[in-house]
């Protein structure tokens, strides 16, 4: 799940990966829920069973901190009982080498989901969004990252000049289905705050609908 929202362009904190073993992880720990946003639950039997698990909740929610809860094993309990959580799900495949991965793309997509409603969170999510996209590496990273930027409302014109150049910049963007149809339908709805001298050197790479 890490990895999967860095590569939508989020800054993730896990402590077990995170922590260096020579640094108080209690401290380090403490410091991060301080910085941070949001604070992910993924509802397991190991997050239950754990000593620090419920500390972190209640140091998040002392700090009015925004939870997602992610229900894997077990359903919210004690301080997170009154946030609906929502189901965590991963496709499962194997390589040619038999090597197991696990694909949590929908879960991660729900997360970008849910951020984007509330007011104080999208904007910056936007923004990370975008350079997301600027560095994709392939359609379907691309694809996937315009399905989520399609779901956000208000755009400023700032955001709509960078979402443009990440386009012209990366070909992997710019000939991207769901780039394009998202670029599309931005230059029809924003027509008045669009810089046009990208919109044509955009639609000169993705071409007319």
């Amino acid at each position: 799940m890490k990895k999967c929202l860095e590569r939508f362009g989020l800054d993730v904190f896990l402590a077990h990966e995170d922590i260096m073993p020579t640094l108080e992880w209690q401290k380090k720990t403490l410091s991060k829920i301080k910085q941070t946003n949001v604070l992910i639950a993924l509802l397991t039997n190991n997050f239950r069973d754990a000593d620090y698990t419920a500390q972190e909740i209640g140091v998040a929610i002392a700090l009015q901190k925004l939870i997602i809860s992610l229900k894997a094993d077990v359903d919210p309990y004690g301080f997170i009982n009154k946030y609906q959580a929502f189901k965590f799900t991963y496709d499962e495949s194997k390589d040619s080498d038999g090597i197991t991965s696990y694909d949590c793309t929908k879960s991660c997509a729900e997360i970008i989901k849910v951020l984007s409603y509330y007011k104080e969170h999208a904007y910056p999510l936007k923004g990370s969004l975008i350079r997301a996209l600027s560095s994709s590496g392939n359609f379907r990273n691309s694809n996937e990252i315009a399905e989520l930027l399609d779901k956000f409302k208000g755009w400023a014109p700032a955001q709509l000049s960078m979402l443009m150049r990440s386009g012209i910049e990366n070909r992997q963007v710019y000939e991207a289905h769901d780039c394009k149809q998202l670029f599309r339908k931005l230059f029809g709805e924003y027509e008045g705050y669009i810089d046009l001298s990208l919109r044509d050197e955009l639609l000169g790479l993705i071409g007319e609908a």
